[in-house]
């Protein structure tokens, strides 16, 4: 899946000395009625964003999860996270996204 959009924020998020790595990116679609979106770039895909920078125009391609778990009460909980794959910088005349007709 592709999403078009301008950068807003991105966050390092840190886990307490572990090696694990996740940056949390901030995206404004580009349609319509414009999206602010959680965006999730985990441990080698957090190289790809050494380029980019805030208010950057992009094309990402996304993967959806689903995420399950059990709570503390043993309950099953779902949620959903929006992974990054690819990462490269909007132009508008070399950049055609095909959409399904």
């Amino acid at each position: 899946m592709k999403i078009v959009g301008e950068i807003k924020r991105l966050k390092e998020i840190n886990f307490n000395n572990l090696e694990l790595k996740k940056i949390e990116m901030i995206l404004t679609t580009d349609e319509t009625y414009p999206q602010d979106l959680l965006i999730i770039f985990r441990e080698d895909k957090c190289k790809l964003l050494k380029k980019f920078k805030i208010k950057d125009k992009v094309i990402l391609s996304v993967l959806l999860k689903g995420i399950k778990w059990y709570n503390s009460v043993e309950e099953i909980e779902f949620s959903n996270e929006i992974q990054c794959n690819d990462i490269i910088k909007y132009n508008l005349n070399e950049n055609k996204i095909k959409t399904r007709e």
